[in-house]
């Protein structure tokens, strides 16, 4: 898919669709990031595991920041950040419908990290219940008053997916389940109130699409402009097949196919690579994926943690993907990276 996308990238250049700068960061982005993270990966695969699970004490860290942000409703990242992004973090400091960004300077992107800190909940636990019960409260709670709406839509993915595919549901487990479930009642029989305020909560960050539809921002420019493709197609065949090169979006496409005019960007990773690499990128890359989820791991333990926390990643990352253009963040495209890159290097050596 690389291969791909430098290829007609390099014709872009020749069409008038890529600059050079952009070809550049092509390279830097899909090349030169992908072999620093391979190199920055420990070999051996007790330090592999040790790398996630410093990342997941990261990702602990910075829960607990976005904790203390939601609950002072101000980021003081504000005063450090210098990007466009700053005045969203101004307008949102003191906001009464408060979403905390932690470092990552978005709701959105922080969502993204705080999925991938619930796959590292579900096969890197702590060894400390205690902490492990903190961590799963912290984390939950973040997820849930980000108010990423794809974020969420992962995690209730993510959940299914575990309990469909995990192996551990015993008489235990179950046992453990129901403790929960009665805890849980216990605080509504206290306070009845809490189901209605989470109802009312999550129904509220959702109204907005019921009421609006497409004619919400998220929404219409997300879902909208990636349906438009469909007209770019019947008008630009050749280009709809063949792709028109990296960051060649702006150049036609945004301007005329953008579900809300004069906006630079399509916000869904989906419609970007069909404008970009076409259909022909899009096989190679549902090619790839499809090739990455078929994998075997190694018969070891470290290598089934490994390839259970990779694909899962990738789950919620293709997931998020449909509303996100997770690509043009670096932490999170790096963040995939990892994920992708870890699982290949533990192929590659016996353990």
């Amino acid at each position: 898919f690389v291969m791909y996308y430098i290829i007609v990238s390099i014709i872009g250049i020749f069409t008038g669709y890529v600059g050079l700068k952009n070809f550049i960061e092509l390279l830097l982005k899909y090349v030169i990031l992908p072999l620093i993270i391979y190199e920055l990966i420990p070999s051996d695969s007790d330090n592999q595991v040790k790398m996630l699970e410093l990342l997941k004490s990261f990702i602990f860290v910075c829960c607990l920041y976005g904790f203390i942000e939601s609950i002072m409703k101000y980021n003081f990242m504000v005063h450090i950040v210098r990007l466009n992004t700053k005045a969203w973090m101004e307008a949102m400091n003191g906001a009464t419908n408060y979403q905390p960004c932690s470092i990552f300077l978005h709701y959105n992107y922080y969502g993204c990290v705080l999925i991938l800190g619930l796959v590292f909940a579900f096969f890197l636990p702590y060894r400390r219940k205690i902490w492990n019960f903190i961590y799963w409260i912290i984390l939950l709670e973040q997820i849930l008053v980000c108010q990423s709406r794809i974020c969420w839509i992962a995690a209730i993915a993510l959940l299914i997916l575990q309990i469909v595919k995990s192996k551990r549901i015993t008489n235990t487990a179950v046992k453990r389940t129901l403790i929960i479930i009665m805890a849980c009642v216990c605080i509504v029989i206290f306070d009845p109130g809490i189901i209605t305020f989470i109802g009312g909560f999550i129904g509220k960050r959702f109204s907005r699409l019921w009421i609006y539809g497409f004619e919400d921002g998220s929404l219409g420019q997300r879902l909208g402009t990636l349906m438009n493709w469909s007209d770019y197609f019947q008008s630009n065949t050749i280009k709809g097949i063949v792709g028109t090169g990296y960051q060649s979006i702006l150049v036609d496409y945004m301007k005329t196919y953008s579900f809300f005019k004069g906006y630079s960007t399509a916000d869904c990773q989906i419609t970007v690579y069909l404008v970009e690499t076409g259909i022909i990128g899009i096989v190679i890359l549902s090619g790839a994926i499809i090739s990455f989820f078929r994998k075997k791991p190694l018969n070891c333990l470290n290598a089934q943690t490994i390839s259970a926390v990779s694909k899962m990643a990738l789950v919620a990352f293709c997931i998020e993907c449909v509303t996100l253009d997770i690509v043009s963040n670096n932490i999170v495209q790096s963040l995939l990276l990892m994920a992708i890159v870890i699982f290949d290097k533990c192929q590659e050596r016996k353990i």
